[in-house]
């Protein structure tokens, strides 16, 4: 009897050798895509660098400051963009220096107009401007700040499960070959990515895993094959398949000898069943899909193949108590 691994329960996916790369790789990839750090590991993007900190309440200090400045030479608080006072903005400092008055400005102010009343005027029109804008201005600082720093948080922590994932899915063997501690994850996936297999040695593999794998059932006794071992054999067929197709060699023919090997390998009535299927699609003028022929030939298996229990429960005449008997089911 053939053995088949149980598809129910999710192993690691273990990087120790060459032969491993293929698997991996394409976990790790699903895995890193899900983090949106597939990129960076193929040094097609950069990381996030930490956003700068930020006191809104400091920065409205400033604000603050800015507007009564900008009253003074007669410009409406409305005027003044909030967005290019911030602390940490580029420019912000020599933008905020364009409305500062002179010293002789501030103490004098135009000829006939005294300085008092138009400081006057001017911290008025600033705090009517905070008292009815202040809140939506404190908003539109903390989004501005707060969106970036979620984001660096973020991926931060996806940088850990990412270091996690390469620490616990790849050999100690590997990891002393090709991790060197000072440097980053990164650094770690290109150094490992010397091992990959050529595209060529990777359809040998499968082909070779397909191949054992069709040489198992046809060896097998078919009268001992229970319904949950074809089920995980069918699973396993299926998923080598997909590995095929997924890589095949750029504008190479499709496989039109893979329905012969399966049917040759299921014999008997499942062997006429998958035919059954094969002649349905050459009258629809068209050839079966692999993933057809596994789903056809599943529901098929329930007719011709035993369940998994070796035994049946009758019910005997006189007393109508459960019986069990031994053989195969019907």
């Amino acid at each position: 009897m053939f053995s088949v691994a149980n598809t129910n329960t999710k192993v690691a996916i273990l990087l120790t050798d060459r032969a491993d790369w293929a698997n991996w790789h394409r976990d790790f990839e699903a895995t890193m895509r899900g983090y949106e750090l597939f990129d960076y590991f193929e040094g097609q993007t950069e990381l996030l660098s930490k956003p700068p900190h930020y006191d809104v309440f400091k920065i409205m200090t400033r604000l603050r400051k800015t507007r009564e400045n900008a009253a003074k030479l007669g410009i409406s608080p409305k005027d003044v963009s909030s967005a290019e006072f911030t602390d940490n903005r580029p420019g912000a400092s020599t933008a905020a220096s364009t409305l500062h008055t002179s010293e002789d400005d501030e103490v004098n102010g135009p000829v006939g107009y005294s300085p008092a009343a138009r400081i006057k005027k001017a911290e008025k029109e600033v705090d009517e401007y905070f008292k009815a804008y202040g809140p939506i201005i404190m908003l539109e600082i903390r989004r501005q700040f707060e969106g970036p720093q979620k984001a660096w948080e973020e991926q931060k922590s996806h940088l850990a499960n990412a270091r996690a994932y390469m620490k616990t899915t790849v050999s100690a063997t590997l990891q002393n070959g090709h991790y060197d501690r000072h440097g980053n994850l990164r650094a770690w996936y290109t150094s490992l990515k010397s091992i990959a297999p050529t595209s060529d040695e990777i359809r040998d593999a499968i082909r070779t895993r397909l191949e054992q794998h069709l040489a198992a059932l046809k060896a097998t006794e078919k009268k001992t094959l229970t319904r949950r071992d074809f089920d995980r054999w069918l699973t396993t067929w299926r998923n080598l398949m997909d590995e095929e197709n997924l890589h095949r060699a750029p504008n190479a023919s499709p496989d039109t000898l893979w329905f012969y090997y399966f049917t040759k390998a299921l014999g008997g009535p499942l062997f006429d069943v998958a035919c059954m299927l094969q002649s349905e699609k050459v009258r629809q003028g068209a050839e079966p899909d692999f993933r057809q022929a596994e789903r056809f030939v599943r529901l098929a298996a329930r007719s011709f193949l035993k369940a998994d229990s070796p035994t049946i429960t009758t019910t005997t005449a006189h007393n109508k108590k459960p019986r069990t008997m031994a053989g195969s089911n019907m």
